[in-house]
């Protein structure tokens, strides 16, 4: 049987992650609709919203960013301070989504063209998992990389102009999660999540 389910993301790159997830651990969901995409302030400002819908519409998954806030049960308290209900699973990449990618790092250390052994093997521990991959594609030996990833210094951008399609084809052509899983705590605690659902 399918289940129809909603998912809200803080932007284009989560949700190819989490999209990924899903279909790897549960291909008995469906993704009726996604919500989210205008960044985490959004995205909190719609939480409790989605976790009252959840009781009674679709289960509903959101995935946001830890960032620099103290640990993520703290985070989720905050943003629902009705509690959270059963239906609504709640996950919060440590500290970045990108750390989860990060922690693949044999297989992102081939994609950006480096030596594996600029990757940290504890990229939860990384204070800024998004940086690291910017530095990482500073040192590639590929030029398209370097061009896709790195702001370009003119520009008052954080990120190259390629940086979601260059790691959104990573998630999706390259990216494992089972590797990935060994090395992130917080990754492994959304696929057990996931697996858990009833």
């Amino acid at each position: 049987m399918v289940t129809s389910i909603v998912i809200a993301v803080e932007g284009e790159l989560d949700e190819h992650i989490l999209r990924k997830l899903i279909d790897l651990q549960r291909t008995d969901f469906q993704i009726a609709a996604v919500f989210g995409r205008k960044g985490k302030q959004y995205l909190r400002s719609i939480a409790q919203g989605l976790n009252r819908a959840s009781r009674l519409e679709y289960p509903y998954i959101l995935l946001t960013d830890l960032d620099q806030e103290t640990c993520a049960s703290g985070l989720i308290q905050n943003w629902l301070s009705g509690g959270k209900a059963t239906s609504f699973v709640f996950r919060v990449a440590v500290r970045e989504v990108e750390a989860w990618l990060l922690a693949d790092s044999q297989n992102l250390a081939k994609f950006l063209h480096v030596s594996p052994k600029h990757i940290s093997h504890q990229p939860d521990t990384l204070s800024d998992p998004k940086g690291t991959i910017i530095d990482l594609a500073r040192l590639s030996t590929s030029k398209q990389v370097r061009n896709d990833l790195v702001p370009d210094p003119r520009s008052t951008s954080k990120v190259g102009k390629n940086y979601n399609l260059r790691l959104i084809e990573f998630v999706h052509d390259v990216w494992s999660i089972d590797l990935a899983s060994q090395n992130s705590p917080s990754l492994r605690r959304a696929i057990n999540c996931l697996q858990a659902y009833p």
